[in-house]
């Protein structure tokens, strides 16, 4: 399980997916929701996030970037500070599910992120999954049934009722008011996905035989 004292800030692309990414996040963490923070960016603004990121975060917190793939142009910028919080003591996980090259990974994992890709799923399965083991976690029903749900309507595939149900409540949120996009206290993601009950630990760490994990992993330079 997450650690008390680590404050948790999140940035999670700006749809249902990433909305769901962070949410399964601090579920699976048990995060203190009043003192967590939840960015949403675009791939190609994710360097405007994270010039807010640098001013909040220290020694001991841990940033997490979740449904956002690599942009030639926002990445680059965004490592510089990645790699400067870790240098203070920043742990960084980044989970995602878009294409990413070899060169492109190895640019993420020598800032010292650890980067989980699965390209077999949607952001939030990833997290999901990833997550789970990260933190020694077995996911429970309301994950399962929440990536079931997200990944049919991020996928394209809407084999589950709830995808458009899901797809029309994150359609209604208001709109986007900061540069990059939204930014908002992870205490009112409590009106969104029922987070308040944790997830509790069950000693497992392996995700469903049915996905393909793949994962990569960096270390500190």
């Amino acid at each position: 399980m997450g650690s008390a004292s680590q404050r948790l800030i999140l940035i999670a692309h700006n749809d249902l997916d990433g909305e769901a990414s962070a949410a399964a996040y601090l579920r699976i963490a048990s995060a203190d929701l009043a003192g967590s923070l939840v960015f949403f960016a675009e791939p190609y603004n994710l360097h405007e996030a994270m010039e807010e990121v640098r001013g909040a975060a220290s020694k001991g917190d841990k940033v997490v970037i979740m449904d956002i793939g690599f942009n030639n142009d926002s990445t680059p910028k965004a490592l510089s500070i990645l790699s400067e919080l870790v240098s203070r003591g920043v742990a960084v996980e980044w989970y995602d599910h878009h294409v990413w090259d070899r060169k492109e990974v190895e640019l993420v994992t020598k800032s010292g992120v650890k980067l989980f890709v699965d390209r077999s799923t949607c952001g939030a399965g990833v997290v999901v999954h990833y997550a789970s083991k990260v933190y020694g976690v077995q996911p429970d029903d309301f994950l399962l049934r929440l990536e079931s749900a997200v990944c049919s309507a991020d996928l394209w595939t809407w084999q589950d009722p709830l995808a458009p149900k899901l797809v029309r409540a994150a359609n209604s949120m208001a709109e986007p008011t900061t540069t990059y996009d939204r930014v908002l206290n992870a205490k009112l993601s409590k009106q969104r996905l029922k987070l308040l009950k944790p997830l509790r630990g069950h000693g497992g760490n392996q995700g469903p035989a049915t996905h393909r994990l793949e994962e990569v992993e960096g270390e500190s330079p």
